[in-house]
């Protein structure tokens, strides 16, 4: 997980950089959110929740978000309806277990499957358009020209 973590900050270190946009600001600090909250282990459900604050101001900018961010909509509450004990106990009220024991299982896992698969998306997007960024960034020359255009300065010295 810390090895994934830190290939996920690298992404988005590389994503900012190479397009220094806020709007990529804002989404690929979303992202970084996300990918805490699906990397890490023993993490609180709640933790996923300050992404929707920056992927709401990137969704304008890309299309693409939108879908992001309403299927994250959809899967964060079902994830913290199931681990939270007083909704289990509404849920599943013959089960004294706190976590909801074997009923819960598929629901569980089925909302951790759509959350990766959207987790998985995401950062199949970011990557490309980290790559994208990084091809079309104009590459520096080996040969630093010694002669710069002083025409501008005669002209400025001149009048």
């Amino acid at each position: 997980g810390l090895g994934l973590a830190a290939l996920a900050y690298l992404l988005v270190l590389v994503r900012t950089w190479t397009e220094q946009r806020r709007d990529v600001l804002y989404s690929a600090s979303a992202y970084l959110f996300l990918a805490f909250f699906m990397l890490a282990t023993q993490i609180h459900e709640n933790h996923m929740i300050p992404m929707f604050s920056l992927l709401i101001l990137a969704v304008p900018a890309d299309r693409r978000l939108r879908w992001i961010y309403g299927a994250l909509a959809v899967t964060a509450p079902i994830n913290m309806a199931l681990h939270y004990p007083d909704i289990l106990r509404t849920i599943v009220p013959e089960n004294p277990d706190i976590w909801g024991g074997q009923e819960l299982f598929w629901p569980r896992w089925l909302n951790s499957a759509a959350q990766m698969a959207i987790f998985v998306y995401w950062t199949a997007i970011l990557l490309r358009d980290t790559l994208a960024g990084l091809s079309s960034r104009p590459r520096r020359s080996t040969h630093h020209s010694q002669t710069t255009n002083t025409a501008p300065l005669i002209n400025t010295i001149a009048n």
